[in-house]
């Protein structure tokens, strides 16, 4: 089975992302091996906004002797991001897309 498959079934099955939001995954071409252990490190967060120390955080786990198969970063919903700011700092939000672009753009740099 592809991750991509599992991945989609998974959110789909839990209802945490529309139709649309699963268009947008991407890079998620790795096979997975019913012989052996896949593990798949998963980073979640509000990434509001993405900045160093979430790369340090994810770098540390990556480490070649854990073999990853794959790593998912699931920046946290809209709606949760706004209520965990409502009371502290309600302009300061970026939109889920917005956080995503500016994580891929780090991995790109």
């Amino acid at each position: 089975m592809s991750l991509k498959h599992y991945v989609e079934q998974a959110l789909k099955a839990v209802r945490l992302t529309s139709t649309s939001d699963l268009d947008k995954i991407q890079h998620l071409d790795v096979t997975l091996h019913a012989d052996r252990e896949n593990l798949i490190v998963i980073y979640g967060g509000s990434f509001n906004p993405p900045h160093k120390g979430h790369l340090d955080v994810l770098l540390s786990g990556l480490r070649p002797e854990l073999g990853a198969a794959a790593v998912l970063i699931l920046p946290s919903e809209d709606f949760h991001l706004r209520h965990k700011l409502a009371t502290s700092h309600p302009d300061f939000f970026l939109t889920r897309a917005r956080r995503a672009d500016l994580l891929a753009v780090i991995r790109n740099a």
